[in-house]
């Protein structure tokens, strides 16, 4: 008898490890997914970053030649000794040239350049500290989503930050602010959850921080097109 009860706590000690560990390695997957959603949503701010840096360069290089040929075009203009057709030819370029100058300021504008003589701003080139800070957010909120209390104070003080410093950081790292990140963080992984088919719109909703389940159902149709009840099926 008493070696059967052995026997049986032997196998129930092990089928609860067994357990544990499919658990723990589901956590782990769905946490790699919601990661890996984000880190795609932030690639694609570094490569427009990156199309805005070269077409800002582009530009930049095109200054010059343009400059070179309005100056050239004006020269022209002041010629006494050209032909009726050779002017009419020229009045064409000199108006194409002005709308052109009168363009450039607004293309400044749009490409966040300075004016000329100004000095020219904007942030580097992409780091790995960019990266580096992100995979701290993330783990903080892995750590703390499921709490409804966790909000960018308490978030900013984890980081190490005041919240002036941190909504900077992270506006310029993820185009968003920390408030945003992190309900976009709740939002997607509600999203898994729901998919998942394991839990109910309520318990996602607790499951995720938000303190209100018609709050979170306003917010995840909002974010997807569709209910958190239209997206689980339940």
């Amino acid at each position: 008898m008493v070696h059967s009860l052995q026997i049986l706590l032997s196998l129930a000690i092990v089928t609860l490890i067994a357990v544990i560990i499919i658990a723990l390695v589901q956590r782990n997957r769905f946490w790699r997914m919601v990661r890996r959603s984000l880190r795609n949503k932030i690639d694609l701010i570094y490569d427009i970053r990156e199309q805005h840096a070269t077409l800002s360069q582009q530009f930049k290089e095109l200054l010059p030649p343009v400059s070179r040929i309005g100056d050239a075009l004006d020269t022209l203009a002041s010629r006494k000794d050209l032909s009726a057709e050779s002017r009419v030819q020229l009045e064409r370029a000199l108006r194409a040239m002005q709308e052109i100058r009168s363009a450039m300021p607004r293309v400044r504008a749009l490409l966040q350049l300075p004016d000329e003589g100004q000095p020219e701003g904007g942030a580097g080139p992409l780091t790995k500290e960019d990266k580096e800070f992100t995979d701290r957010l993330f783990a903080i909120f892995q750590q703390r989503m499921s709490d409804e209390r966790f909000n960018v104070a308490a978030l900013a003080s984890m980081m190490g930050m005041s919240r002036s410093q941190l909504f900077k950081r992270v506006r310029e790292v993820t185009g968003e602010s920390p408030k945003q990140l992190l309900n976009e963080v709740r939002l997607l992984s509600a999203e898994r959850l729901l998919l998942e088919g394991q839990m109910t719109v309520s318990e996602v909703a607790d499951a995720t921080g938000w303190n209100s389940v018609s709050y979170f159902s306003k917010s995840f149709k909002r974010r997807f097109g569709l209910s958190p009840t239209g997206k689980s099926g339940k």
